[in-house]
């Protein structure tokens, strides 16, 4: 029966810390595996060690401290493979939290003198910001961004208006108007835009 040597020890003992350590950073390998590969390698020092005090001897066997050592790299090395594994970013979803909003259900009513007033009024503007303080004159002050449906012109907003004055009616707009509880001032949106067309 062949002896159990140090050569031998050493080349297998290597071999497979080298492979271990090629499939771990390939594959980050779980934790768990991870303490289980320790664990093994760690066992098979020791039993290295005394498979070649029972078949060298003292001259030629592997001392304890030379396993002992062996050992400490491989678990020192290991430790530091889990502590790689920790800090890989999440691949979990990020979950946005929901912010807590107002929601104020509008319902705003043109008539059809009121529609050709702002139709003839937006047709002289030249500047788009003016177009929402010309609606705000007529207690609408949120409604040019949910007219952003028709256009980001104040030519293509009016066309509801004139669309009414077509009609020879007014034109009625039902919205949501959400603001975030923790803003101020016009910083909301307007959505579920609806409209009519009625007297």
């Amino acid at each position: 029966m062949r002896k159990f040597n140090r050569k031998t020890f050493f080349i297998t003992y290597f071999s497979a810390v080298a492979l271990y350590a090629i499939i771990y950073f390939t594959l980050n390998l779980s934790s768990a595996v991870n303490y289980v590969v320790i664990f093994a390698f760690v066992l098979y020092g020791f039993i290295g060690n005394y498979l070649i005090k029972k078949s060298h001897d003292k001259k030629n066997k592997l001392s304890k401290v030379t396993v002992g050592l062996l050992a400490f790299i491989l678990v020192f090395g290991s430790v530091m493979g889990i502590i790689k594994t920790t800090n890989l970013p999440s691949t979990e979803p990020i979950v946005a939290k929901a912010i807590p909003v107002t929601t104020y259900n509008m319902r705003t009513h043109f008539t059809n003198a009121q529609c050709k007033s702002i139709v003839s009024q937006g047709s002289k503007l030249t500047k788009f910001s003016a177009w929402g303080s010309l609606l705000s004159g007529f207690s609408a002050p949120y409604l040019s961004a949910g007219l952003g449906i028709y256009g980001m012109t104040v030519d293509a907003q009016m066309k509801p208006f004139k669309n009414a004055i077509s009609k020879k009616t007014g034109v009625t707009f039902k919205y949501k108007y959400v603001v975030p509880v923790t803003v101020t001032g016009g910083a909301g949106q307007v959505k579920d835009m609806k409209v009519s067309y009625e007297k």
